[in-house]
């Protein structure tokens, strides 16, 4: 029995939010690269490809191997030199909350106004963080799973 979830739906979702709210300037960021990144990217990537614009990548984990030694320090600086060098207003697509997090800290760090300059949405509506979030249908996916095992009572 297998249950899905469309992998980019939520990143397509807000490239669209993004894009209905005026943004010519977009950026993802991440920690990592792994398959789940990968398709959350490509699906704001996509998304935004559509209406004809692009993205600009930004993944502290292809950095930290070559001359930024990974670090909490390193990664916002590094970050905080990427984001100062981006068209305003940005919006930005992070991984996670916790990724989002990172780059609201960094913009605090690096004198960028949040929303007014760079506008940041997250994904998995964690309550650990104070930030815009866009979560997924996971009650739907377990009372799916319930249902489809046999025990809609869980």
């Amino acid at each position: 029995m297998d249950i899905h979830v469309k992998p980019g739906l939520r990143s397509r979702m807000a490239a669209e939010h993004f894009v209905e709210r005026g943004f010519r300037h977009f950026a993802w960021y991440s920690d990592y690269f792994t398959n789940v990144e990968r398709l959350r990217l490509l699906g704001f990537c996509q998304r935004l490809a559509s209406f004809r614009f692009s993205c600009h990548r930004l993944i502290w984990h292809h950095r930290r191997r070559r001359q930024w030694p990974d670090s909490w320090q390193n990664k916002r600086l590094w970050l905080g030199q990427q984001l100062r060098a981006l068209p305003k207003p940005l919006a930005i697509l992070a991984y996670s909350d916790y990724d989002a997090a990172t780059v609201m800290e960094t913009c605090a760090i690096a004198g960028l106004d949040v929303p007014d300059e760079v506008a940041i949405l997250g994904i998995n509506n964690s309550e650990l963080y104070q930030i815009f979030s866009i979560s997924g249908p996971y009650d739907l996916v377990f009372l799916r799973g319930a249902t489809l095992s046999g025990r809609g009572d869980i």
